[in-house]
């Protein structure tokens, strides 16, 4: 041993047996209010080991991070919680601290503090919000040789084999703090089996996302405070000294989901909720993208944090589907009020999400059932994308799913951005592949609902439309076109709301059916008279059966719309005036008659 440390010992011992006070570790007199940091006894060769293995850390860097440590842990609660505090005032204490004298008796007060604050059990959050400061506050204690500075690592130790144990289990509250210790401390005493962290939550991100990082299944909540985790848990990493925490692979996977959440945000880049925005501040993350190298990401950024017009230049896509996607977002656009849709189809059952601004009016599982001559038709596969566009204009997502006796089960969702129009379409075909009418059951019985975030439906007295309550000072206007416009009307189906749910329900000959649900965004149209009818389809001079194809007009003010949909081999046919020969068709009638085609799907 160093002829050094043989010195400090004896100077230690010799100070000890000097009369006078007694005085404590920190060297305070002991008293009712004195502080008393209680640690292992730890000699010079371990104070020096536990020094070796410290990356340098400057007294203003570790104040200033503890300082942001604080302000990140301040986003995760609504009111400012204890924890909090403790970081603040730990931070003060490092940036006014010395390397001598009571100024690091200072610090290694206040980390003793935030030690003791830790064990006390708060929710894991602040727990290791507390110790990734202590961690900052030792790196920098321990390079001013303070004694007893290395027992206060040994507690710290101590917390990183909690952490990971906690990880193991799936926990990755803790991975901004273990990452801060791999980075900061290249050793620590004692047995601390902490594991691979970036491996911990690289297979995280290959479970919760797809390879573009799309999320594979789960409401916008679940995925975006996924998002920040991961990207908290990165940016810990990275400050730290300890570097990517994953592959060149997850990197690209982790950039994805945050484009991903970005499409998830509403006003002010809050997660929409019930009633108002969730707690959940996704600031960081869009501070991080704000910062982007490309300026399409910077503009959408800047666009949901706060501009209420859409941003002038190009964006990145705002819309999300793919083939292989089992969750699909939509957005009118970037700017405020926007319009947004999620739909999960991972399941049989599916999740919906529809969203203005940052306030969800539609939340829930978008139930859906169907009968075939009194049997139900369950789906033989999993639900699939069959058929997604996207342009300034229009939005048009289709998923399918076999059914049995060559059947085919159809979700379509239409989203007019200009126009603020969406339409949710449910039917029943045979795929294209002509069944003979032997071969088709002859009747349909389908039935659906949509879970209302609100609570809010209500029905108007002479007409089967319904009004969705958007918040105190507007609604949307819902239209079951599949179903006449006055109640006095005989119907072969209904659609009432019952509560948080609407529920839908409709019959059909033919073995093929279909069901569109037509939503008004538009609140300066919530006041303007409207009506909707059925059209015929002609084919050749014949009128066509409901089950062969199906037309509607609806009408709001001036404004005038025509949506059309084949249920069998599309060809040549007629409405209103106007030739098809696609599958679908969704345009505005201009006031000479003819059909501005906003929506053509062959």
């Amino acid at each position: 041993m160093a002829s050094g440390g043989k010195t400090k010992r004896k100077r230690a011992r010799s100070a000890g047996s000097e009369r006078g006070p007694e005085r404590d570790i920190l060297g305070h007199e002991s008293s009712s209010q004195a502080v008393t940091i209680h640690t292992p006894s730890i000699d010079a060769e371990q104070e020096r080991d536990a020094l070796e293995g410290v990356r340098r850390v400057g007294r203003r860097d570790a104040a200033a991070r503890i300082n942001r440590i604080a302000r990140i842990a301040s986003t995760l609660h609504p009111h400012k919680a204890p924890e909090i505090a403790r970081l603040e005032d730990l931070a003060k204490e490092v940036a006014a601290g010395r390397r001598s004298g009571k100024g690091t008796d200072a610090v290694a007060a206040a980390v003793a503090r935030c030690l003791d604050e830790a064990a006390l059990g708060p929710d894991a959050a602040g727990r290791w919000a507390l110790d990734e400061g202590v961690a900052w506050s030792l790196a920098w204690l321990l390079r001013s040789k303070r004694p007893g500075a290395a027992g206060l690592v040994e507690r710290l130790a101590a917390e990183g084999r909690a952490a990971a144990g906690l990880l193991r289990g799936g926990d990755l509250a803790a991975a901004p703090f273990l990452f801060t210790l791999l980075g900061l401390f290249s050793s620590l005493p004692g047995e601390t089996p902490i594991e691979d962290v970036g491996a911990v939550l690289a297979a995280d991100l290959a479970t919760m996302t797809a390879a573009g990082g799309a999320p594979r299944s789960g409401s916008a909540m679940a995925f975006v405070a996924r998002v920040l985790a991961w990207t908290r848990a990165r940016e810990a990493a990275e400050a730290s000294g300890f570097g990517l925490p994953w592959d060149d692979v997850t990197e690209a996977r982790w950039k994805g989901s945050c484009i991903a959440a970005l499409r998830l945000l509403g006003d002010r880049g809050k997660v929409p909720g019930r009633g108002g925005p969730e707690a959940l501040d996704a600031s960081p993350l869009l501070a991080m993208l704000a910062a982007a190298d490309s300026p399409a990401l910077r503009r959408a950024a800047a666009a949901v944090k706060g501009h209420r017009q859409a941003p002038a230049g190009k964006t990145i896509p705002r819309d999300s589907a793919a083939e292989g996607d089992s969750v699909a977002v939509l957005r009118t656009d970037w700017g405020r009020g926007a319009v947004r849709l999620l739909l999960d189809f991972s399941e049989k059952r599916h999740h919906l999400e529809i969203a203005v601004g940052d306030r969800l009016v539609v939340s829930g599982e978008w139930g859906w059932s169907v009968e075939a001559d009194g049997v139900p038709l369950i789906p033989t596969g999993p639900w699939t994308v069959c058929c997604f566009e996207s342009d300034a204009k229009a939005s048009f997502l289709e998923v399918v799913a076999p059914l049995p006796g060559g059947l085919q089960a159809e979700r379509q969702i239409v989203l007019l951005p200009r126009d603020r129009v969406l339409v949710l379409t449910d039917s029943i075909t045979d795929a294209g592949a002509c069944l003979p009418a032997s071969g088709r059951p002859d009747r349909i019985a389908y039935r659906s609902h949509l879970p209302l975030a609100e609570g809010g439906a209500s029905r108007e007295a002479e007409t089967r439309e319904v009004r969705l309550r958007v918040d105190e000072g507007r609604s949307w206007r819902v239209l079951p076109l599949a179903l006449p416009e006055w109640r006095a009307a005989g119907a072969a189906g209904a659609c009432d709301d019952d509560g948080d749910v609407l529920r839908l329900r409709g019959e059909g000959e033919g073995g093929r059916y279909s069901f569109p649900m037509w939503f008004d965004l538009d609140p300066d149209r919530a006041e303007l008279p409207l009506t909707w009818r059925p059209l015929s389809v002609a084919d050749q001079r014949q009128n066509l059966k409901r089950h062969e194809a199906v037309g509607f007009r609806v009408q709001v003010g001036p404004e005038q719309w025509l949506l059309y949909r084949a249920l069998d081999t599309p060809r040549n046919r007629t409405l209103l005036g106007c030739n098809v020969a696609c599958e679908f068709l969704l345009g505005r009638l201009r006031r000479s008659g003819e059909v501005s085609r906003t929506l053509e799907i062959e």
